[in-house]
C-alpha cells in the first residue's frame, strides 16, 4: 500500500491543497502503476466531514457517474474503490453536499501483461476469523494485531487475498488495517463507530497462508470472510482476468430500474448484458439509500444462500460499498433483511475466465 495523498497535509507540488475537497480534485498515481492498467485499487477515507456527502472517482476528462463512497459528519468513512483512470495516471475525485478531506492509498492494479500479478479465482464465501465463536481467532471484543491463518485451499503462492470484513457492535471509534503476516500494517481498511456494525471489502496480500489483522481505537467484534484471491500462477488455467467497464447502472429502486422499492427480502436480478456469460464475478458499487432501521444486505448467487454480509445499515445513514458478487447465468441475488430501504447497484467490472 502507498499512500498517494492526504488533503489534510496537502502536497502542492501534486497539485493536492491542504484543504477538504468542494467539488473536483484530479491527481496522478504513482508511476508504479502501469499506464496501460485496466484498473486500479485504492483504499479512499472520508475524514472530517461536518455533514453529509458523497464521493465519486473517474478517470480524468470523464464524467463521474457513480457513487463510490457515502460519508456523514462525526465520523469517518472508508471504502474500497475500483477505477480506471487516463492514459497519464490521473483520476478524478469529485465531491457533492459537504467538504470532506479525502485520503487515499493505492493498493494494487490489473494488469494485461504477462507474467504478472495474477488471476482472479473465486471460492465460495469461507469463514477465516470470527470472534463470537472463536474461530481463527480468540473470543471477545478484539483490540490490538492478530495472525489469522487462511483455510488451507487457499494456494500459499496467492498474490492478494479478497475479504470481507466486519466490525460488530463496537464500544466506540476505531478502525482496522490488514498485512501480510510479518508485515506492518499501514492502510486503513474499515473505519467503525458505536453507531452499529460496519462492513467493508478489503483486498490484501498474505504469506505463508496467513495475514494480520490490526484494531486501533474502540474493542470490536471482528468477522473475516474470503470471497476470493489472486493466484500468483497467472497461467492458471481455472483462473480469470478483470476486464473494467465505464460504470453503468442497473438497480435503482428509488427510480423503478430494475425493480421498485424501498423493500426487503431477496431479489434477484439480471446483471447488464454486457457482462459475458462466462464471467465468474461482478464488481459493484452498491448503496443502500434510505433505510427506516439497522440492518444488513448480502449478496449471493441465484439459487444459494447467502452467507456473508456485503452492508451493514445504521438508522437512517446512506451506505455505498464496493463488492465482489459471484454470477450464475447472468443473475445475482441480494437480501436486504432486518428494515427496509432503496438498493442502488451500478456495475463497475466483473471478472472472467482466461477463454473470455
Amino acid at each position: 500500500p502507498q499512500r498517494v495523498f492526504d488533503t489534510r497535509n496537502g502536497d502542492l507540488a501534486a497539485g493536492v491543497p491542504r484543504q477538504p475537497v468542494n467539488g473536483s480534485l484530479t491527481v496522478a498515481l504513482p508511476t508504479a502503476i502501469p499506464s496501460d492498467s485496466a484498473g486500479v485499487v485504492l483504499d479512499v477515507s472520508a475524514v472530517n466531514a461536518s455533514g453529509e456527502g458523497y464521493l465519486r472517482v473517474a478517470p480524468s476528462g470523464s464524467t463521474p457517474q457513480t457513487t463510490a463512497l457515502n460519508y456523514s459528519g462525526g465520523r469517518s468513512t472508508t471504502g474500497l474503490v475500483v477505477t480506471a483512470m487516463d492514459s497519464q495516471r490521473q483520476v478524478t475525485f469529485t465531491t457533492a453536499g459537504t467538504p470532506v478531506d479525502l485520503v487515499v492509498d493505492v493498493v494494487g492494479y490489473y494488469t494485461a501483461s504477462d507474467g504478472v500479478g495474477g488471476r482472479w479465482v473465486p471460492v465460495s464465501p469461507t469463514r477465516a476469523a470470527d470472534t463470537r465463536t472463536a474461530t481463527g481467532i480468540r473470543s471477545g471484543p478484539f483490540n490490538g494485531s492478530a495472525t489469522i491463518t487462511l483455510p488451507s485451499s487457499i494456494p500459499l503462492s496467492v498474490t492478494g487475498i479478497a475479504l470481507n470484513v466486519t466490525a460488530l457492535a463496537p464500544d466506540g471509534a476505531g478502525y482496522l488495517r490488514l498485512a501480510a503476516s510479518g508485515a506492518e500494517a499501514t492502510t486503513t481498511a474499515l473505519n467503525f463507530d458505536a453507531s452499529g456494525s460496519t462492513t467493508g471489502l478489503a483486498i490484501t496480500s498474505a504469506k505463508n497462508g496467513q495475514i494480520t489483522v490490526a484494531v486501533s481505537g474502540s474493542s470490536t467484534g471482528l468477522v473475516v470472510d474470503i470471497l476470493g484471491y489472486y493466484d500468483g500462477d497467472s497461467a492458471s488455467g481455472s483462473s480469470g482476468g478483470y476486464l473494467a467497464v465505464t460504470p453503468q447502472r442497473f438497480l435503482d429502486t428509488r427510480d423503478g430500474l430494475g425493480a421498485s422499492g424501498p423493500g426487503n427480502g431477496p431479489l434477484t436480478i439480471a446483471v447488464p448484458a454486457s457482462v459475458p456469460s462466462t464471467a465468474t464475478a461482478v464488481l459493484l458499487n452498491v448503496s443502500v439509500v434510505g433505510a427506516q432501521g439497522h440492518g444488513y444486505l448480502q449478496l449471493a448467487t441465484p439459487g444459494t444462500e447467502s452467507t456473508t454480509t456485503a452492508v451493514n445499515l445504521t438508522g437512517t445513514r446512506n451506505e455505498t460499498v464496493l463488492a465482489i458478487a459471484p454470477v450464475t447465468n447472468g443473475r445475482i441475488t441480494l437480501a436486504l433483511y432486518a428494515t427496509k430501504g432503496n438498493a442502488v447497484v451500478d456495475l463497475v467490472g466483473f471478472q472472467t475466465t482466461p477463454t473470455s
